[in-house]
């Protein structure tokens, strides 16, 4: 039994390094001013960010600033106009309701309600292709069964996701009215149709 205990002891203390080893030397390791003098193992260079992901992080911060800031038109147009034409404005904020200050002409010689037509033929046009693509996306994946036909959850996801989107929009548009500001819808507001 003793024998068992030394050897367990032998085992354990197979090799001791010195105290002196065991401790990290700090001033190695790299910190925030000499980060870019360090070189890596595998190529000995220096470390240079990869061109691809900064060019994906520019991507990134671009749609995230479009998203958060969107552009601000309002110094563009006169108080007159936009007087005259807010409670029409506030139609082109509701998918296809767009259609009735397009086809009254309610733009002519009115560049504040071009601005808001446009920016309801975007939402519209974005409202339209997102219901298509998510009813062809609810026929392609609709399974059968003895109890009738249902689709797979992220389908259905997808289709509240866009509602959702639409709803945001339509709340945006019309906020920026009552606030007497022109702001376009982020991301999907920069097309223009009337010019």
């Amino acid at each position: 039994m003793q024998e068992n205990n030394e050897l367990k002891k032998d085992e354990l203390n197979i090799q001791e390094l010195p105290k002196e080893n065991n401790e990290l030397n700090m001033t190695e390791l790299p910190n925030e001013e000499n980060k870019d003098n360090v070189q890596t193992v595998e190529s000995g260079q220096p470390n240079q960010p990869n061109e691809k992901i900064t060019k994906i992080e520019e991507n990134i911060n671009k749609a995230v600033d479009a998203v958060l800031n969107p552009k601000d038109r309002t110094a563009e147009f006169g108080l007159d106009q936009i007087k005259y034409s807010k409670k029409y404005a506030f139609l082109c904020y509701i998918p296809f309701l767009v259609l009735y200050p397009y086809f009254t002409k309610r733009y002519k010689d009115n560049e504040y309600m071009k601005f808001h037509i446009n920016q309801g033929i975007d939402l519209s046009v974005f409202t339209l292709v997102s219901f298509i693509l998510d009813n062809a996306l609810c026929n392609i994946f609709e399974e059968e069964s003895t109890y009738g036909s249902f689709v797979p959850g992220w389908v259905s996801f997808f289709g509240f996701l866009v509602f959702t989107v639409v709803v945001i929009y339509s709340i945006f548009g019309i906020w920026t009215i009552t606030k007497n500001k022109t702001m376009e819808l982020p991301l999907i507001g920069k097309f223009k149709y009337l010019k």
